[in-house]
């Protein structure tokens, strides 16, 4: 399967990245004084969201229960407190979509979203879930730098080129189709 064909509903105003299917995690993304450690704690999970201004209902939490992946939530800690989080949501056709990322406005900029990012995917990864996805608003851009810096390719979406070359632009980093192994006609 092309990565142009990964069965994700995007919503209009996002823009979708995947992981190349036969990519590796070639990075060390620890960061001292940070500790990632794979979790399944609504309590945990709750923290980091509720500390960038996300309330997570019972019916959202009963989703992301449902749908997480077997040992693909990662929290990062920090001086025993938990300040970041992210997970690998089950999809259709043994797909995964890195999803829920979220890091404490206070350890921003220093690699941590990387660090559970990197975490995340490399658990999927040893596990054998190769085919990762997800998508964001094009305002993220701290986000889109952190899943391009770790391997993610921008998908190809006709309508989206556009919002690609000036997120690219925005972020100071070559628009590259060629190397994110765009085919538009796939």
């Amino acid at each position: 399967m092309h990565l142009n064909a990964v069965p994700i509903q995007e919503r209009p105003e996002t823009v979708a990245f995947a992981w190349p299917v036969t990519g590796k995690l070639h990075r060390d993304l620890r960061v001292d004084g940070y500790l990632a450690e794979k979790v399944a704690d609504r309590e945990v999970f709750e923290l980091v969201q509720d500390s960038i201004g996300w309330r997570v209902t019972d019916d959202q939490w009963h989703v992301v229960s449902k749908e997480v992946v077997s040992n693909s939530m990662v929290a990062i800690f920090h001086a025993g407190s938990p300040v970041a989080i992210a997970c690998g949501l089950s999809r259709p056709s043994d797909w995964t979509e890195l999803a829920w990322v979220a890091v404490a406005p206070a350890h921003r900029g220093m690699g941590i979203g990387k660090m559970v990012c990197g975490a995340v995917v490399a658990g999927l990864l040893e596990d054998g879930r190769s085919k990762i996805y997800g998508s964001t608003q094009d305002e993220r851009l701290s986000a889109i730098k952190i899943y391009l810096d770790i391997g993610f390719y921008p998908l190809y979406r006709k309508e989206k080129v556009e919002r690609w070359e000036s997120i690219c632009q925005k972020l100071g980093i070559p628009f590259s189709p060629s190397s994110w192994r765009w085919q538009p006609d796939a």
